[in-house]
């Protein structure tokens, strides 16, 4: 009998840590059609917890909590980032639910692929996935910290502050429903291109590509699917970066990205055509060194929906249409995130 309750107790104590993990499942893909489900879990970053302190900080907040505190739902492989309470919330993946360590990608010669939704996503908001090469472990070895189940150790590329060191960032997705862009900020001995190498196709001249409603190519009320490869020198997983190509998916279309004076992709070619910042190594060799490290998925929704100049440099000219579309309620989601060898995830 008490070893029938001991074990009745262990029970519950498992489904109780069961119950308290946010979940949003990817999937790793091996070949076209063969991809295999991989269940990693979801952690906020320490600050949007109300921790002030990485070295102190425990809460790992329950998968209903996410919701009731920070307006984010999960449904099976699908997160939805609502702008609740304020200024939305910044994620990252792990590498399994109530795991201490971040779910690490290694980008060269691979592809990735995700569905997304910005239909709700107003002028002066961000609905964001990009990489940084954060530690696996959130700065627990190097830093002291509580570590990547509470959300801490997290860098991008802007200028460090305490607790945020600067490092390599790849902002893959970075969008409203008016304009979208994704950019290389890549470091070197410790310095980092704060301004990076971006490809906006609006502000390249083709404003009639991305946009509300069936007049533009790309229709961004309707869901759609992101895909960027990342091509190599030499077409292996150990060459230098050769260039960042996107295409898209909707409705069973795929939709190619424009091209402009023979470019459409990120390479140093284009950065250094366009007059695109290409410092600290720039996209082939400076990207490829962060790259190589591993980095860690971010996933978030920011800005001011009240205000639509609070994303000029993405959104209002001359790199979007804005201010022509506000909403005081937006939300975004990512969900069906495949990742593997070029041409395995559609």
């Amino acid at each position: 009998m008490i070893r029938l309750v001991f074990l009745a107790g262990l029970m519950a104590v498992a489904a109780a840590t069961e119950s308290r993990q946010a979940s949003m499942g990817i999937q790793v893909c091996y070949g076209p059609g063969n991809c295999q489900q991989e269940n990693t879990g979801v952690v906020l970053d320490y600050r949007w917890t109300g921790c002030g302190d990485p070295y102190n900080c425990y809460i790992n907040p329950s998968q209903a909590e996410y919701e009731s505190g920070w307006g984010i739902k999960f449904d099976g492989n699908q997160m939805t980032l609502a702008n609740w309470p304020s200024n939305g919330a910044r994620t990252f993946l792990t590498s399994a639910p109530n795991s201490n360590q971040y779910r690490m990608f290694y980008l060269l010669n691979k592809e990735l692929s995700f569905e997304v939704d910005v239909t709700a996503t107003g002028c002066g908001m961000n609905s964001a996935l990009y990489f940084i090469t954060m530690e696996s472990d959130g700065g627990q070895a190097s830093s002291g910290y509580t570590g990547a189940m509470y959300g801490t150790g997290y860098c991008d590329a802007q200028p460090a502050e305490p607790g945020r060191p600067s490092c390599d960032e790849l902002d893959i997705w970075e969008a409203n429903s008016l304009a979208n862009v994704y950019t290389t900020h890549p470091c070197l001995n410790g310095q980092c291109d704060p301004y990076g190498c971006a490809f906006n196709t609006y502000a390249r001249g083709a404003k009639n590509f991305y946009g509300r409603g069936s007049g533009y190519q790309l229709d961004s009320t309707q869901k759609f699917t992101v895909v960027t490869r990342f091509l190599t020198v030499d077409g292996t997983d150990y060459g230098d970066l050769k260039e960042i190509q996107r295409f898209y998916i909707q409705n069973g279309r795929t939709i190619q990205q424009p091209t402009f004076d023979g470019y459409n992709g990120i390479s140093d070619g284009y950065c250094n055509h366009f007059g695109q910042s290409n410092s600290q190594g720039g996209v082939s060799y400076g990207m490829s060194q962060g790259m190589r490290k591993g980095m860690v998925m971010s996933m978030s929704m920011w800005g001011n929906p009240n205000d639509p100049n609070s994303m000029t440099w993405m959104d209002n000219e001359p790199n979007g249409p804005c201010p022509i579309y506000q909403n005081p309620n937006p939300y975004t989601s990512f969900g069906n995130i495949k990742f593997g060898p070029i041409g395995s995830t559609v």
